[in-house]
């Protein structure tokens, strides 16, 4: 294996099938010679052609004759086989050859086809002029008849060929088989030709199609290998002549009641309840036996209380019942069903009627099984209201199938799993209402001891069931407990209406100390909006005012720039002040204070410069060398500080007074500062 980073994956390619192939024949058929007198039928050669197609339909092959010849006429091929047989008498032709084109053709679409031609030789063995011979035109016919057709309708008429030769005088024609039940009758006419009758009713649901064989028949000898025989096939068209029937229960039928019983507890406020289900049969096929059914309105409205399902015919209730008072009870409703749906003109209906009784608590009455489940009863329902019904002489009604109950103490209800409990009721067949168990032949039919004795050994005899009793519904007893537990329940209400009354009040000062505290927030901030907060500053130092001086001028010789300092921009990049410095002032002595033009001992580059007060208000000009000395303050005392001066090393004309300080300024010119002081007194 390779250490090289990869990664491998499995691709599955499905090929689909495409009908790329045409069917091929897998030999070329020899010609073929023929006498003239070859039987009907006779098979003359099998062609077989395969397709190279690997899936169904491409690769399914079917044969057929094609072209517009006479080969069409008299021989033809079995399209599953590819069998070429005689299909009619070859002496009705002078033909001696026929060129047979065979079309191999497979299922796909679109198609792939190949033709082989066959060519077939005839012999005549006789001199028979074509056209000589009589019988059938044809070997087989189809016809249609409706189910309606009275009788002596005229199905078809076949023609007989007939010749001089042989003529069709006292000639007849007759069905040889397929007419068991005498529905089909022949006959000649004045023409000799065969005709078909119906003899009697045809019914498409009984038998919807006929296979008949006629033959003809002489007296006189028919030239052979003629068409003598014939099979026709008779199909009977469907028509919708039947009326649909309802399907009645056995007890209607036992008592010979055109009816449909049912019934629905009377306390139950229910909707939708199933009441019973209508079925009716119609025997026509195909959509003309398709049946619907509805309810018929009248006058007393009791339609508007049920429903019924138009396909499967099951009435369900629509509304309450119990509004039904006594003196209209039992409840009738009309049924109609139709046939042939969706027709507006044929179609067949009928009606029923049906008898709806509401049960009450004394009407039922409980049949206990003791050893078959509910699932086993329930399939032998039917049985068991046979039982009762013979017992009773009534039409007997299965309101519900439950698992066995019982009760030892009249207290508490117990279920067993291995029996089952019919519940019934019982009904008059004249008044056709339902009785009450408490009345005196319902009692003596159903509920005595010889009537259930009789019940149950009838059930042992037909089902192997063992029926112990026929009962009333169980009823317990109230226990005296229950009235304090029903007390403490009554009481239950009463508490929680407390406890949601606590819950509403203290949500409700809830909400209020919710409020009260929000508006107090609000009005803060409001306050708080309004009020003004100086802002911390950083100390302020102020300097004490200056004490004045007198203004001397300070004589200073600057020297002119030639032209080459013009040009060459001196630039300074240290980081001494560059707004003043003695270092670069010259002094005018008192010795050369005439020489305008030397240079100051100091600094080449001086300059002349004004030395005024603090104040800015006296001005000296730097030009005028014979100036007036300064007025004195007379009252300012220099007393204290005179012998805080200091003489210049390069200049005795210039004193200094003590340092000052000048932190206070943004730049740092202590740094910067020269050996000169900066505070000068002249």
């Amino acid at each position: 294996p390779s250490n090289k980073p990869g990664a491998t994956t499995k691709v599955i390619i499905n090929v689909q099938d495409q009908n790329d192939n045409a069917p091929i024949f897998l030999t070329v058929p020899k010609p073929i010679t023929l006498n003239d007198d070859v039987a009907i039928g006779t098979r003359i050669i099998t062609l077989v052609a395969s397709d190279g197609d690997g899936t169904a339909p491409a690769n399914k092959v079917r044969y057929e004759i094609i072209g517009k010849g006479k080969a069409s006429r008299y021989f033809q091929i079995d399209p599953n086989l590819g069998e070429i047989r005689i299909k009619d008498d070859l002496q009705n032709e002078p033909e001696n050859e026929y060129q047979l084109d065979v079309r191999a053709y497979d299922l796909a679409d679109p198609q792939q086809s190949t033709i082989m031609t066959v060519t077939v030789y005839i012999h005549h063995t006789s001199t028979t002029p074509p056209g000589t011979g009589s019988g059938f035109t044809d070997d087989f016919y189809t016809v249609e008849v409706p189910e309606t057709a009275p009788t002596n309708y005229l199905i078809k008429t076949f023609t007989i060929l007939s010749n001089k030769l042989y003529p069709l005088t006292n000639t007849k024609c007759v069905i040889a088989s397929g007419n068991d039940k005498a529905v089909f009758s022949v006959n000649m006419n004045e023409q000799h030709n065969c005709e078909l009758h119906v003899a009697s009713k045809l019914d498409h649901e009984e038998n919807s199609e006929y296979m008949l064989e006629l033959q003809v028949q002489s007296p006189s000898p028919i030239r052979p290998n003629t068409r003598t025989t014939t099979q026709v096939k008779v199909q009977v068209q469907d028509v919708n002549d039947n009326t649909p029937h309802f399907i009645y229960p056995e007890s209607s039928v036992r008592f010979k009641k055109e009816k449909y019983f049912g019934a629905v507890p009377k306390n139950v406020e229910g909707i939708g309840d199933q009441v019973l289900q209508i079925k009716a049969l119609d025997k026509d096929s195909g959509k003309l036996g398709q049946v619907i059914f509805r309810i018929i309105p009248d006058d007393s409205g009791a339609g508007e209380y049920f429903t019924i399902d138009s396909n499967l015919g099951i009435i369900r209730t629509r509304r309450a019942l119990n509004s039904f008072t006594e003196d209209k009870l039992p409840i009738r409703l009309t049924i109609e069903v139709r046939d042939n749906p969706k027709a507006e003109k044929d179609f067949n209906t009928a009606r029923t009627q049906v008898v709806v009784n509401l049960i009450e608590d004394d009407d039922r009455m409980v049949l206990v099984i003791d050893d078959k489940p509910t699932e086993v009863i329930h399939s032998n329902e039917d049985t068991l209201v046979g039982i009762l019904e013979q017992q009773s002489n009534m039409i007997i009604g299965i309101e519900k199938l439950s698992v066995k109950q019982y009760s030892n103490d009249n207290i508490t209800l117990q279920s067993d799993q291995r029996g089952t409990d019919l519940w019934f009721y019982a009904v008059d067949p004249k008044s056709e209402k339902i009785q009450n168990r408490s009345h005196s032949y319902v009692y003596r039919s159903l509920l005595s001891q010889e009537a259930v004795a009789n019940i149950t050994l009838d059930v042992a005899t037909t089902l192997h069931s063992k029926a112990s009793v026929i009962r009333t519904p169980i009823h317990l007893a109230t226990v005296p407990t229950t009235s304090v537990v029903v007390a403490q329940w009554e009481v239950f209400p009463y508490a929680f209406i407390a406890i949601a009354a606590l819950i509403t009040v203290l949500g409700i000062a809830a909400i209020i100390y919710i409020c009260i505290s929000w508006s107090r927030y609000k009005a803060y901030k409001e306050r708080m909006n309004r009020m003004y907060v100086m802002p911390n500053y950083d100390p302020v130092f102020v300097e004490p005012s200056l004490k004045e001086y007198e203004t001397q001028v300070l004589q200073m010789s600057v020297p002119l720039d030639d032209n080459d300092s013009f040009n060459d921009l001196q630039l300074d990049f240290s980081r001494k002040n560059h707004t003043f410095n003695l270092d670069n002032v010259g002094y005018i002595t008192k010795d050369n204070s005439d020489s305008t033009g030397q240079q100051s001992p100091v600094s080449s580059g001086a300059t002349t410069i004004r030395a005024s007060t603090l104040g800015g208000r006296q001005n000296v000009n730097n030009n005028n060398l014979h100036h007036s000395p300064g007025v004195m303050n007379p009252v300012f005392d220099r007393s204290d500080e005179r012998g805080n001066l200091n003489s210049s090393t390069s200049n005795e004309n210039v004193t200094f007074k003590g340092k000052k300080d000048y932190s206070h300024l943004g730049f740092n010119y202590l740094a910067d500062r020269s050996p000169i002081e900066t505070t000068t007194e002249l």
